[in-house]
C-alpha cells in the first residue's frame, strides 16, 4: 500500500510576514519614499546616437541623470570637450545648474560662455579647489544644500550637476606639505581619500538626482606586469568602484580640411565599466571642432551587423539608382550603401554614399529597428533557463581559450592586488 505523502506547508514570504519592516512603514515616511518610490531621473542626450548607446544601451538615452560618469583618456583625447559641449551644455538646456571644478587651470568664464554657449546664470566656475580634501568639503556642501531644500520629499526642486575636470590634477594636503618642505615623496594618501570621499557622496547623489561627470588621466603601468591591460586609470580603484560608467577615449586620427587645417578628430570610445551595458563595447565617435559631435557617425557597422544596410551591387540592387555626384553631375562612382528600411517596400529603398548616410534621411530613417538591435546586443539580459540534462552547443577550443584567458586575468588581478596591498601597508614616514 502506497504511503500517503503529507503536503508541506508553504514557507511564508516576506510579503506575508506581519512583522516585516517593509509592511510597517507607510508611504509619506522619509524612509518609505526612498525604498518604495526611488525616482527615475532619466537621461540627457549626448548629441551622438552611438555615444548614447554606449552610455545607456539606448540610442535615445544618454548621460544618466543620477550617476557618476568617468571619462578617461590621454592628453588631447577630447575629455574636456565632451564635458563642456555635450554633458554640461546639454544639461543646461534641461534647466540644470552646473558646478564646474577646474583643477587644471585651463578654463575661463569667457571660454565657457563664448565658445561653449554657457548661460552665465546657470553655472559656477570653481578654480580655487586644488586638493581632494577641499573638493570633498565643497561637494559635500552642495549636497547638503540640496538635501535641506528637498527635506523629506522626493520631489526635485533644484536641479544641478557636478563636473570635475580633472580628478588626476587634484593634489592632497600631504603632497603640498611635502613640496613646501622641498621633499619629493610618493603620496599614498590620495587613493584612500578619493575612495572615502566617493563612498560618502555616491548614494546621496543618486537619491538627489545629481549627475557627476569626471575627467581622468590614463597612464602606462611601469610595473612590468606580463598580463592585463598596461593602461591604468589614475586615482586608484576606490574612485572607480563608485563610478557607474567609465569610458576610455583614444584618439584615432585627426581630420584635416582642404587647406590642411585640423577640423576634427575620430575618438575610439571603449566601455571600461558599466552598470547599464556590457563591458568592452567599442565604437568610434567623430568630433567636429566647429559643429561638435556628429550625431550619426559610428552607426554604420552596427547597422550592417543588424542587416539594415548593405553595400550596393548591380546584381542585387541594380534597379535602385545611385546618387548623383554634385561635382560632375553624373552618377557617383563611389561605393554606395542601401538603407534597407523594414517599414518600406524594397523598391522604395534609398542608396547613399558612405558619408552621405550620416543624415536623417539615411541612417536616421532606420533608428527605431536599429535601436531594438542595440538594446538586445548592448544591454544585460537575464540568462536563459535550461534543463540540467540539456547540453550547451559550445566549441571545445573556444572554451579552452576562454579558460586560459580567464586564468591570465585572475593571475594579473591577484598580482596587482598584492602589490597594492603592500603599498597600502607601508607606514607613512611623515605620520
Amino acid at each position: 500500500m502506497a504511503t500517503k505523502k503529507t503536503a508541506k506547508a508553504a514557507s511564508p514570504s516576506v510579503a506575508d510576514d506581519d512583522f516585516s519592516f517593509f509592511k510597517k512603514i507607510k508611504v509619506g515616511d522619509r524612509y518609505a519614499d526612498k525604498l518604495i518610490r526611488h525616482p527615475n531621473f532619466g537621461y540627457c542626450d549626448s548629441g551622438s546616437y552611438i555615444f548614447n548607446a554606449l552610455l545607456s544601451g539606448d540610442l535615445f538615452g544618454g548621460f544618466p541623470l543620477n550617476k557618476i560618469i568617468m571619462v578617461a583618456g590621454k592628453q588631447q583625447s577630447g575629455k574636456s570637450f565632451i564635458a563642456k559641449n555635450n554633458f554640461a551644455y546639454g544639461l543646461m538646456q534641461k534647466g540644470y545648474y552646473i558646478y564646474w571644478y577646474d583643477t587644471e587651470g585651463e578654463t575661463t568664464e569667457e571660454e565657457l560662455e563664448e565658445q561653449n554657449g554657457f548661460n552665465p546664470d546657470q553655472y559656477r566656475l570653481i578654480k580655487e579647489i586644488t586638493t581632494v580634501e577641499d573638493y570633498f568639503i565643497s561637494v559635500n556642501g552642495v549636497i547638503n544644500d540640496l538635501e535641506e531644500d528637498r527635506g523629506d520629499s522626493i520631489e526635485v526642486k533644484r536641479k544641478c550637476a557636478i563636473v570635475l575636470d580633472s580628478q588626476g590634477e587634484l593634489s592632497t594636503e600631504k603632497a603640498i606639505n611635502d613640496a613646501t618642505k622641498g621633499e619629493i615623496k610618493s603620496d599614498m594618501t590620495k587613493a584612500k581619500l578619493l575612495a572615502g570621499m566617493y563612498r560618502s557622496i555616491t548614494n546621496r547623489c543618486a537619491n538627489l538626482g545629481i549627475p557627476m561627470f569626471i575627467t581622468n588621466h590614463i597612464y602606462m603601468d611601469s610595473s612590468g606586469a606580463m598580463y592585463g591591460n598596461p593602461e591604468k586609470i589614475a586615482g586608484g580603484e576606490g574612485a572607480q568602484f563608485s563610478a557607474s560608467i567609465i569610458l576610455s577615449l583614444h584618439k584615432s586620427y585627426q581630420k584635416a580640411g582642404k587647406d590642411g587645417e585640423i577640423t576634427g578628430v575620430i575618438l575610439n570610445a571603449t566601455v571600461t565599466k558599466s552598470r547599464m551595458v556590457k563591458a568592452k563595447l567599442k565604437a568610434p565617435i567623430y568630433v567636429d571642432y566647429n559643429r561638435g559631435i556628429d550625431r550619426y557617425y559610428g552607426l554604420q557597422q552596427i547597422a550592417e551587423n543588424a542587416g539594415l544596410i548593405e553595400k550596393w551591387n548591380k546584381d542585387d540592387y541594380g534597379d535602385l539608382p545611385k546618387p548623383i555626384d554634385k561635382a560632375t553631375g553624373k552618377t557617383t562612382r563611389k561605393d554606395c550603401w542601401v538603407i534597407k528600411d523594414p517599414n518600406k517596400d524594397p523598391s522604395e529603398w534609398r542608396v547613399f554614399t558612405e558619408m552621405g548616410m550620416y543624415c536623417k534621411a539615411g541612417l536616421g530613417s532606420i533608428l527605431e529597428p536599429l535601436n531594438e538591435y542595440i538594446k538586445a546586443e548592448f544591454k544585460f539580459r537575464p540568462p536563459k533557463l535550461r534543463r540540467d540534462d540539456e547540453e550547451l552547443d559550445l566549441d571545445e577550443s573556444e572554451v579552452e581559450a576562454a579558460e586560459k584567458d580567464a586564468e591570465k586575468d585572475i593571475k594579473a588581478e591577484l598580482k596587482y592586488l598584492e602589490e597594492a596591498e603592500k603599498k597600502m601597508m607601508q607606514p607613512d614616514k611623515d605620520a
